[in-house]
């Protein structure tokens, strides 16, 4: 096969893959593509002067035919959009995607008081979530009676402003039974916790469990 012939074949590959090339450039690929696509025709028609030489006359009548209608070249426009359209919206689906997988999970910390500390009966509880924008912090505090397993929620809710938390006179166990032992958490869930339990909700990000005395 003559040099020539394979020149003018691998300029044709070329254009080609010149578009598709600009469909991995996501929204400048519609953009890009215009230029792509103009290039590949330039390319394509500079080449076909090499090639058509080569193939039989009836072939080159009928393909000039074809090339002249209108219609067809229509059709290849709007097949090549079509491409880059699906192509982009693939891409921009694998980004948002990839985006949302670097999200940094949800974290609640329990600040104050810090564990191994001793509280009055009733003290202050604070701390911090993040994203500012997750669901509302719930607070819940055993009660430090002998066999007293169970978690009592702290109504209403902590104070919210941005990331902190705060809420005020949450009560650790009951007036007469000073030196008692208290575990605290946060969390955040789409359950709210309204009565005394044992078990938290299941799909609850939790805080550090802080234990503390009381005075």
């Amino acid at each position: 096969m003559p040099f020539q012939l394979l020149l003018a074949l691998g300029v044709m590959f070329l254009g080609i893959a010149t578009t598709n090339m600009a469909g991995s450039l996501g929204r400048r690929g519609t953009t890009t593509a215009t230029g792509a696509i103009g290039i590949s025709l330039i390319l394509s028609a500079m080449a076909w002067s090499r090639v058509a030489p080569y193939l039989s006359t009836a072939f080159v009548s009928s393909f000039v035919e074809i090339s002249a209608n209108g219609y067809v070249w229509l059709g290849m426009l709007a097949a090549a959009w079509i491409y880059f359209a699906a192509k982009n919206l693939r891409l921009e689906t694998q980004v948002a995607e990839g985006a949302r997988a670097k999200l940094p999970p949800k974290v609640i910390v329990l600040q104050s008081p810090r564990d191994g500390e001793r509280v009055v009966q009733e003290a202050t509880v604070r701390g911090f979530i993040y994203p500012a924008s997750s669901k509302p912090v719930q607070i819940l505090i055993q009660s430090g009676a002998p066999n007293d397993l169970w978690w009592y929620p702290q109504l209403p809710g902590p104070r919210t402003d941005g990331y902190e938390w705060i809420r005020d006179r949450c009560a650790f166990g009951f007036p007469n039974i000073p030196g008692s032992r208290h575990s605290i958490v946060a969390i955040s869930s789409n359950e709210a916790v309204t009565q005394r339990t044992k078990e938290l909700p299941p799909d609850a990000v939790k805080s550090n469990v802080v234990t503390v005395y009381r005075y």
